[in-house]
């Protein structure tokens, strides 16, 4: 829609392209555009465009989008289409560069806390049993998976000590994946960390639905051994234009 929003555009301003002059001449004519109404012999890519300006005209104003200081784009009628939103500040981490899209797919689920987890399908009334499947003694929950259970508290603190970030007494990914990003004022580096907050993340939602799917519990140094080839892997695939100094500091980590 915002796309099409391009044509809307050029039809308004009447810009010199033949196409557009061809427009006014056989379809709109004399009649104002804002209240034109294709017919219905019209094509469907035309009938596309005229219901793309019913949606895009209220931001329009004397044929000028918004307060007339700027062209129409793409990105500014997205950004009018998806009007306001809160802005979240794990956004950096989720959809990190260089992470692994189904990282960052099933990170952004865990940020919004809409997997589900047994907490959520026991209010649901699809089962009664909410115990967590890696440790147990806890409830099957977002907070608790990440990461207040033994299981993945082990492997978060192996990554943050492999990535010599501070483990502190209880790391709960709402409130403390900001250290990820504190440790190293590199942006390159600071990537390199948010994709392994991603990666574990992944991957212990994984090791979760293993016991739950195949009834054994993985090995903590297993799935750490799992997230740091699949990190490493990552990152030799995009550091190519790195500067230096960053290829050999993630050289040392990965030997």
């Amino acid at each position: 829609m915002a796309a099409v929003g391009k044509f809307v555009w050029q039809v308004a301003q009447k810009e010199d392209v033949l196409w557009i002059k061809w427009i006014h001449s056989v379809y709109i004519k004399d009649q104002g555009w804002w209240e034109y109404k294709a017919p219905a012999s019209a094509s469907w890519i035309w009938k596309g465009v005229c219901k793309a300006k019913d949606i895009l005209k209220d931001g329009y104003h004397n044929n000028n989008w918004g307060n007339g200081s700027k062209k129409y784009t793409a990105k500014e009628g997205y950004n009018w289409l998806k009007g306001q939103y809160a802005t979240v500040g794990w956004h950096h981490w989720v959809w990190s560069g260089i992470n692994v899209p189904k990282h960052a797919f099933i990170s952004w689920m865990v940020a919004l806390r809409k997997v589900k987890t047994k907490e959520r399908l026991k209010a649901a009334g699809v089962c009664q049993d909410e115990a967590c499947l890696l440790c147990i003694t806890g409830t099957d929950s977002c907070m608790h998976l990440f990461f207040r259970c033994y299981f993945s508290r082990t492997v978060c603190s192996s990554i943050m000590n492999w990535l010599q970030i501070h483990v502190g007494q209880q790391e709960c990914l709402y409130s403390t994946w900001k250290k990820w990003g504190r440790k190293y004022r590199s942006k390159k580096q600071q990537q390199v960390c948010y994709c392994a907050l991603d990666a574990i993340v992944y991957h212990i939602w994984r090791a979760r639905n293993h016991s739950l799917w195949e009834g054994v519990v993985l090995s903590p140094d297993r799935v750490v051994q799992s997230i740091k080839q699949e990190v490493i892997g990552r990152v030799n695939w995009v550091m190519q234009t790195w500067p230096d100094d960053v290829k050999t500091w993630f050289n040392n980590l990965s030997t």
